[in-house]
């Protein structure tokens, strides 16, 4: 074992000086792939040491932030299709995987533990947003240099007007990133930081749940002046994106796992009438023909409780029904979803990250780490134990990234000012999960305050 840590140790060194020696020269793309290879090499390397075991997964997502900042245009688009706009669609199925492996019994913890729940859920939708809205405030971008610099507009035709509206997409990207609920990655940071696993599922599902009315109120609320917002289109997205392949998963879960009918059919029929709800209600407030409504409805109900149980169904053919191998496949189908968006995310924003990174970094930096020390001072004020407390500071700092993405490609704005939307979740997806696996590295070798022990 000495031997392999020492190779892969001298390896991470000759990819790093080789390097530096192709930067020095002025030919620092020809040396991207060796650092890619160094932090792949680290990232192996950490899996053999127990202390830095959770850093692992930071490596893997700087490598992947390496290679789509140095060789951004096969990441970019193949022919004619552009990768971004399949972001919903990755985002979709992301939220598909985590929906797999959920059940009712996720939020359980609203009754086991409601203090803690209503105080994580209070947080999540009064800091994140308004610490994004001051933070938008605080920091001001020029709109129209920006755009200039992108290509998104020739010299000498932006007028104040347009150069405002540039300004407030940026704007209102920050602000998008703290109204959106926490996701996935804050399931995976709290496990690794031996948090209080229980309370950050149930947390994560509701804020879930809550964001399709959340989000849209508090974007109006906040950012109403910077971009035009409509509640409902959001809504719409919203539910697009996270309930409808949440439902779809906990349908796929429990065909999969060979799950008794007599339990499987209240979800089933219960599904299926809230989605003949909602796509009602949003057609209604949509003013669509009624012809609209029921193909649309029809759709959905077709991919939701159709498609999804049948997938389910010959998976369980070649699983024998095991839970615990759907749950571990379903696991790795959804980290390796996380990591295919953070790449394609990363790669169509190069550019604007290049002109206006290192302030981006900056500022994203602030919300990130905003939300993780609001949180633990939050949740210890409150009289949390330690492990609550370290739950909450992280289900805070760690937001859906991909959800506010998707969601400004999806927004019927400009194109030049949904780009720019789009520009602070890109930089916030990547951050947090590089301080997040390192906040949990820290505090899984830390005890408990309240000398509790861990349990997991």
């Amino acid at each position: 074992m000495r031997h392999i840590k020492m190779a892969l140790l001298a390896g991470i060194a000759g990819c790093v000086a080789a390097f530096l020696l192709t930067w020095a020269l002025g030919h620092a793309v020809y040396g991207g792939a060796l650092l890619v290879a160094a932090f792949l090499l680290g990232s192996f390397l950490f899996t053999k040491v127990e202390a830095l075991r959770s850093l692992s997964y930071t490596m893997v997502i700087l490598s992947l932030v390496c290679l789509a900042m140095f060789y951004p245009k096969p990441l970019q688009a193949w022919g004619d299709f552009r990768y971004v706009t399949a972001i919903p669609l990755l985002l979709q199925l992301i939220m598909f995987g985590v929906g797999s492996q959920m059940s009712l019994k996720d939020f359980e913890g609203v009754i086991r533990m409601p203090k803690a729940v209503v105080i994580g859920l209070l947080s999540q939708f009064m800091v994140m947003p308004f610490l994004g809205y001051a933070l938008s405030r605080l920091f001001t971008f020029d709109g129209a240099t920006i755009a200039l610099a992108l290509g998104l507009a020739r010299p000498g035709e932006i007028d104040p007007t347009q150069a405002a509206a540039l300004s407030g997409g940026i704007a209102a990207g920050i602000v998008l990133i703290g109204c959106s609920p926490s996701g996935l990655a804050s399931n995976v940071m709290c496990f690794l930081a031996r948090g209080n696993l229980a309370l950050s599922v149930t947390i994560a599902a509701c804020a879930t749940m809550m964001a399709p009315v959340m989000t849209p109120v508090l974007m109006k609320l906040l950012a109403g002046t910077l971009v035009e917002v409509s509640v409902i289109s959001m809504m719409a997205e919203v539910i697009r994106m996270l309930v409808y392949p949440i439902m779809a998963g906990l349908l796929f879960n429990a065909a999969a796992t060979a799950k008794p009918w007599k339990r499987m059919r209240v979800e089933y029929f219960c599904f299926a009438a809230l989605i003949v709800a909602f796509q009602t209600a949003i057609g209604l407030l949509r003013g669509a023909a009624p012809s609209d409504i029921a193909c649309s409805a029809e759709a959905t109900l077709g991919c939701v409780v159709v498609a999804a149980p049948l997938l389910g169904l010959v998976l369980r053919a070649f699983t024998g029904g095991s839970a615990e191998v759907v749950k571990r496949m379903m696991a790795y189908f959804s980290m390796f979803s996380i990591c295919v968006i953070l790449t394609v995310i990363t790669a169509a924003n190069r550019e604007s990250l290049l002109k206006i990174g290192l302030l981006m970094i900056f500022v994203m930096f602030l919300h990130n780490i905003g939300g993780y020390v609001f949180g633990y001072v939050i949740a210890r004020a409150c009289r949390l134990d330690d492990r609550s407390c370290r739950t909450l500071a992280i289900e805070l700092g760690q937001q859906n990234g991909g959800l506010a993405n998707g969601l400004a490609a999806s927004l019927p704005l400009d194109a030049s000012i949904k780009a720019l939307m789009g520009i602070a979740p890109a930089v916030f997806g990547a951050m947090q999960n590089i301080t997040g696996s390192a906040l949990a590295t820290w505090w899984r070798r830390i005890p408990y305050r309240d000398g509790e022990i861990s349990k997991q």
